[in-house]
C-alpha cells in the first residue's frame, strides 16, 4: 500500500498538469461580480487591437448584429446594463454563459453575417420597389407628354377654324320697332335673325351693336355705344332670333324719338366642337399629373447602380453558404 502511494500521486499530479496546460477560461454569466472576474480572465492576455475585436464580437451577439459597439463603450458594466429596462438584453448575455473566447468570436461572426444577409435583402426588396415606382412614373409621364402634344395640336387646329367660325353667320331680317314704355320713357326693340350658314355648329357667339340719337341741341349729336355678350346656344340649328330693348327718355313734345342704328357686329363666335374640346380637356387635366424630372432620373440610375451593388455582395453570401 505504501509502495503504491508515490505511483498514485504521480498520476495525480499528471493530471492537473494535463488538465492545466489545456485550460480555457469561459464567460461566466451567473453574477456581476463572476462576470467581470471571467471577463478579465478572457481578455488578460489579448493586445489592445484583439481587445476591441472582443467588444465588437460581445455587441454584435447581445444586439443580433445591429451594432459592433458596446453600450456606454464598456466591456465591464456589460452585465449591469444588460438588466437595465433601457437595455433589455439579458437573455443574450446569458446565452453566452460558458464560451470561450473563440467560441464567442466564431459566433458573432455566424451572427452578424445572417443580420448582414437579412439587411441587404430587406434593401434589394426596397430599392427594387423603388425602381418600379420610378419607372411608372416616367412611363406615365411620358404618355402625359404626348396627351398634352396632341391636345396642343388639336386646340391649334381648332382655333384656327374658330377665326373662320363667324364668316359662316349671316345677319338677316333686320327691323327697329317703337313704342310708347310711359311718360318718362321710350322704348326701341331692334330684332333680327342670325344665319349659320356653314358646316360646323354654333355654340354661342358675341355680338357689339352701336345706336345714335339726335340731342336737343341743333349743332351736334351725341353718339353712344352698347357692347353686349351673348352666349346662346345654337344647339346645331339654322338660326336664331335676336331681339334687343332700349329705353331712352323722350322729347319735350311728348314724341317718340328714332333712334338710328349702325349695322350689327359679330365680334366672335365658338363652335359646339370646339367647346366640347375644352370640356374633354379640362376632365383629362389632374393636380396629380405624371412628372419625370431630372432629379428622378438621377435617382433612378442611382438606385439601379445601388441594387447592382447590393445583389453582388448578397451572391457572395450564397457563394460563402
Amino acid at each position: 500500500m505504501t509502495q503504491r502511494l508515490p505511483h498514485a500521486l504521480f498520476l495525480l499530479v499528471f493530471m492537473v498538469l494535463v488538465t492545466g496546460c489545456n485550460f480555457h477560461p469561459t464567460l461566466d454569466t451567473s453574477s456581476d461580480e463572476k462576470f467581470r472576474s471571467s471577463i478579465k480572465m478572457l481578455t488578460e492576455d489579448l493586445s489592445q487591437a484583439e481587445h476591441q475585436r472582443f467588444e465588437s464580437c460581445m455587441a454584435i451577439l447581445i444586439t443580433d448584429g445591429r451594432t459592433t459597439k458596446l453600450p456606454e463603450g464598456k466591456l465591464e458594466n456589460l452585465f449591469i446594463l444588460s438588466v437595465s429596462p433601457f437595455m433589455k438584453f439579458n437573455d443574450k448575455l446569458v446565452a453566452l454563459h460558458g464560451m470561450t473566447a473563440d467560441q464567442i468570436i466564431e459566433q458573432s461572426k455566424v451572427v452578424r453575417e445572417k443580420y448582414e444577409f437579412n439587411r441587404l435583402t430587406k434593401r434589394k426588396n426596397r430599392l427594387l420597389e423603388y425602381i418600379g415606382h420610378l419607372e411608372q412614373t416616367k412611363k406615365e409621364a411620358a404618355k402625359e407628354k404626348l396627351r398634352k402634344q396632341s391636345e396642343a395640336e388639336e386646340e391649334k387646329k381648332l382655333l384656327a377654324e374658330e377665326k373662320e367660325i363667324s364668316k359662316q353667320l349671316a345677319i338677316v331680317n333686320e327691323k327697329i320697332t317703337y313704342k310708347k314704355k310711359s311718360k318718362y320713357w321710350d322704348m326701341a326693340t331692334y330684332s333680327c335673325k342670325i344665319v349659320n350658314k356653314g358646316p360646323l355648329p354654333i355654340s354661342s357667339y358675341y355680338i357689339k351693336f352701336s345706336a345714335q340719337q339726335p340731342t336737343s341741341s341743333k349743332h351736334k349729336t351725341t353718339t353712344y355705344k352698347h357692347i353686349n355678350q351673348y352666349d346662346l346656344n345654337f344647339q346645331q340649328e339654322d338660326s336664331f332670333e335676336v331681339t334687343l330693348d332700349f329705353t331712352y327718355s323722350p322729347t319735350p313734345s311728348g314724341k317718340i324719338k328714332k333712334i338710328s342704328m349702325l349695322p350689327i357686329e359679330i365680334v366672335k363666335a365658338t363652335s359646339k366642337k370646339y367647346d366640347d374640346f375644352k370640356k374633354n380637356k379640362y376632365r383629362s387635366f389632374s393636380l396629380l399629373s405624371s412628372t419625370f424630372s431630372q432629379h428622378d432620373e438621377k435617382n433612378l440610375l442611382n438606385s439601379r447602380n445601388e441594387l447592382e451593388q447590393v445583389e453582388t455582395k448578397l451572391k457572395t453570401f450564397s457563394k460563402q453558404k
